[in-house]
């Protein structure tokens, strides 16, 4: 399992003993997390304006992508290829999860309108 905190860090937890098995310093509070389908990739939003991409077995950071405000939501389409993230600038972004490139962007509403949830459907046809 996986924790955002507002102490600036992702924690990995083992779920069978509550043991934190690995700790990821951000530059603010995380805000989201999501795991891709194999468990290899972890994806955190976080205060400090990114998306981050997180191989789960070392805590190496191995994508960052700037977004114009805090990042609230994260998730990955069934095959672990694109990220979905809300963000504060009212922007909802599809990035490419090999390359950090992001592939779409849509603003989303008004002025009140951050997009603080993001999830796809089971085929990856709809967000």
């Amino acid at each position: 399992s996986s924790l955002g905190s507002q102490d600036n860090k992702l924690r990995l937890v083992e779920v069978a003993s509550g043991a934190v098995v690995r700790e990821v310093e951000h530059r603010d509070s995380v805000r989201a997390v999501a795991f891709n389908h194999d468990g290899s990739l972890v994806a955190t939003g976080s205060d400090d304006k990114k998306l981050r991409l997180v191989e789960a077995a070392s805590g190496q950071v191995v994508r960052e992508v700037e977004h114009g405000d805090q990042v609230r939501a994260v998730a990955f389409n069934h095959d672990g290829s694109l990220v979905a993230t809300g963000s504060d600038d009212k922007k909802l972004r599809l990035v490419e999860a090999s390359s950090g490139v992001v592939v779409r962007e849509i603003e989303h509403g008004d002025k009140a309108d951050k997009v603080r949830a993001v999830a796809f459907n089971h085929d990856g046809s709809l967000i």
